[in-house]
């Protein structure tokens, strides 16, 4: 897991609640090392195909739903971009919460999933909250791995010519094979793997018509030994 959407109202006043509020957000994501990412650099509004690419490209979306404009209830209304980019990420399958300020009226439209309320006069609950979730994010969608294949003559002989394969294994429980593509590099021949479980032992295998090399499960060091079978 590396890059967090965070979805919230854009303001031209650097001291505005919204703005504190984003800036505090910043500071969690960096203390998990998380990248935040939004749209304020496309103008924010109305959801886009660029922002739409932006947030399908982030591993997460956390979406701010502060105050808008009072209604005659006495009740909120929140941004409508924010519930736009929210839904939309929601659409995708991927893991989002909404933290959602006392007041605001949502029409109970995210009462089956996740939120987090937020009261701006006494943050540290829905921060600690936050945190836990941003916590189980990362857990389940671990990070990235960098490999290096030895012995280096059979990752070369083997090479973009074989079909590059790995798994996990996680308290004895295995993944299903996933595709990955060999690098050559200066220094030997790399792996790329995405979302490693903190805890998983990691298998390769590389394999031609008529031969294969496999790794045994290993720990997540930067050298992986192959074996012909």
């Amino acid at each position: 897991m590396q890059n967090v959407f965070v979805s919230f109202h854009f303001s031209d006043d650097f001291d505005s609640p919204d703005r504190l509020l984003v800036n505090r957000m910043e500071g969690l994501l960096r203390s998990h090392g998380l990248v935040a990412v939004n749209g304020e650099a496309l103008g924010g509004g109305p959801l886009t195909d660029k922002i739409k690419g932006l947030i399908e490209k982030s591993d997460a979306l956390i979406a701010l739903m502060t105050r808008r404009e009072q209604k005659d209830d006495g009740s909120w209304n929140t941004h409508q971009w924010v519930q736009d980019e929210y839904g939309h990420a929601r659409s995708k399958n991927m893991r989002t919460i909404a933290l959602i300020e006392k007041g605001v009226s949502t029409g109970g439209m995210y009462q089956h999933n996740e939120y987090i309320s937020y009261n701006p006069d006494d943050c540290l609950a829905a921060f600690l909250r936050l945190s836990a979730t941003i916590g189980v994010w990362k857990r389940e969608l671990g990070r990235p791995v960098k490999l290096l294949i030895q012995p280096n003559q059979i990752a070369q002989n083997y090479g973009n010519n074989a079909e590059w394969k790995y798994r996990f294994n996680v308290n004895g429980v295995l993944s299903n094979w996933q595709d990955v593509s060999l690098s050559r590099e200066p220094g030997g021949c790399y792996l790329y793997l995405p979302n490693v479980p903190d805890d998983a032992l990691i298998q390769i295998q590389a394999r031609t018509r008529n031969s294969c090399a496999e790794s045994i499960y290993t720990p997540q060091w930067v050298v992986v030994n192959l074996e012909e079978t």
